[in-house]
């Protein structure tokens, strides 16, 4: 029972690989660089997940206003941050959007992720990516259920096991 209750808290806690994107962008007004974007393909009920966008510039002109707005619109029915994020710019150092979500019941959860460069109250569109979260049970259960059980069994397995060795440890000198 020890050996099947780590196997399954092992197989819950084990995070499959999602996408890695790289997409290279210029902008009409000069500016240019790659973005980087990281979303998971499948997670399960219930735990939290990370999407993430890293936005590199090679070239950002010199302007007196230069704001990097980001924006993840999904199903998922816990999300954050929420709306808009304006981040002002004033180097080429790397930029990282990260939003959490967390999806509580099995499905497909689409969504769409935006990144605009706003210079001179001028927008311009970035990316505008689609995706598909898929929220899914393990063995039919909630993964942190199953978490759950499975460190209460293997608790109870090893205190068993203990029982078992003090109890026989007993008897061999009990014996001599």
């Amino acid at each position: 029972m020890l050996m099947v209750s780590l196997v399954v808290m092992l197989a819950t806690l084990v995070k499959v690989p999602g996408e890695s994107i790289h997409i290279p962008f210029s902008t009409a007004s000069g500016e240019s660089g790659t973005i980087e974007i990281e979303i998971p393909t499948h997670v399960w009920v219930g735990d939290r997940y990370r999407i993430r966008a890293r936005i590199e510039f090679d070239t950002l002109p010199e302007r007196t206003s230069v704001i990097l707005i980001g924006r993840m619109e999904t199903t998922a029915e816990e999300s954050s941050p929420r709306g808009d994020v304006r981040l002002s710019l004033d180097t080429k150092t790397p930029v990282v959007f990260e939003w959490t979500s967390k999806s509580n019941k099995q499905a497909a959860y689409p969504g769409i992720l935006w990144l605009w460069l706003e210079s001179d109250g001028e927008e311009n569109l970035l990316l505008a990516r689609e995706f598909s979260i898929s929220a899914r049970n393990f063995l039919g259960v909630q993964a942190m259920i199953l978490r759950i059980t499975a460190c209460l069994v293997a608790l109870v397995s090893m205190m068993g096991t203990a029982f078992v060795y003090i109890r026989n440890k007993k008897t061999s000198l009990i014996q001599n």
